[in-house]
């Protein structure tokens, strides 16, 4: 018996390096009943060109964005043109890990949810090595329980180890590009229970083209989707000391110790109290000893405390 139709959603951008892996992983699933649905960001016609190879292969609908989107805006266009039962987004430089993905994927529908998560290696395409990334279920129901712990880590990892139903109408936030998968998850899981497949159906790409390298460590990019963050979903998660950690570690990595560097890169957004006193808490202390386990979670949790008051009202 034929199963629910699967609209993969690729979108693109000026590069046909790694398409031929993803597709040919695709056109080698045991599970057929699938679409193909590609929106372009480019600048030129290279995807389309490309894609004509594949014509009459595969079921593949192409679409060129004009006006060109953003990333999460690209992300949401793919969505709004599926017409699956199901929705699966990959990543163009991210694969299936295995022939029979799709059909476990198919086979987690049955325990009437509309959210779905698998394990994943990552894959470093400088080196050739992957590395296991799947979590444990206990670990999935943790995060499932309390999902703010996802700005401590992001466990779960990105947007292409999920799949969901089409009647789920929660587009990704187009005013975020570095946090816009972990704010997607916090928000779904606030409101939809979810199922996780712990085995490795993804393979995630690392390479040097991803447009999200510009926003690692960048003050520019990860202050104003911080503080949007906090805005949009309330300070109530940064009770939890785990939580609280993520943003001591924020602060420690850029490397901030003035509160105007905070201020000039609000974007417009309100800066917590909290995130003032992490500054004149991390202040007396060097970049280099506060990378140090030892010294660093012991002030963590002092400031957690100091803060705590703050926090709860």
């Amino acid at each position: 018996m034929q199963g629910p139709k699967i609209s993969i959603c690729i979108t693109t951008y000026n590069r046909t390096t790694y398409l031929p892996r993803l597709l040919d992983s695709i056109a080698a699933q045991t599970y057929k009943n699938y679409n193909i649905i590609v929106t372009d960001n480019s600048d030129t016609d290279v995807i389309e060109r490309f894609l004509e190879t594949y014509a009459g292969k595969m079921p593949i609908s192409y679409y060129k964005n004009n006006p060109v989107l953003n990333m999460a805006g690209n992300w949401n266009k793919s969505f709004s043109i599926a017409d699956g039962e199901w929705i699966k987004l990959i990543h163009d430089d991210d694969w299936l890990a295995t022939e029979t993905a799709l059909q476990e994927f198919v086979d987690a529908t049955a325990k009437s949810v509309r959210f779905i998560f698998s394990g994943r290696n990552d894959y470093y395409e400088n080196t050739g090595e992957y590395v296991s990334k799947t979590i444990s279920q206990q670990d999935f129901e943790r995060v499932s329980k309390n999902p703010h712990l996802l700005f401590e880590h992001n466990i779960l990892g990105p947007p292409s180890i999920v799949m969901f139903h089409s009647s789920v109408k929660q587009y990704y936030d187009v005013n975020l590009k570095w946090f816009v998968d972990l704010e997607y998850y916090l928000t779904m899981m606030d409101k939809e229970p979810a199922v996780y497949i712990d085995k490795p159906l993804l393979n995630t790409s690392y390479n040097d083209t991803q447009m999200t390298n510009s926003c690692f460590n960048n003050p520019a990019v990860v202050i104003p989707e911080a503080l949007y963050i906090l805005k949009k979903h309330g300070l109530g998660f940064i009770n939890d000391i785990m939580v609280y950690d993520s943003f001591w570690r924020m602060i420690r990595n850029l490397k901030i110790k003035k509160p105007s560097v905070l201020e000039a890169h609000s974007g417009g957004n309100p800066v917590p109290d909290f995130l003032y006193s992490i500054i004149k808490h991390q202040k007396p202390f060097s970049y280099d000893m506060l990378r140090i386990g030892y010294i660093s979670k012991p002030l963590m949790a002092i400031s957690y405390m100091l803060n705590k008051r703050k926090l709860s009202s």
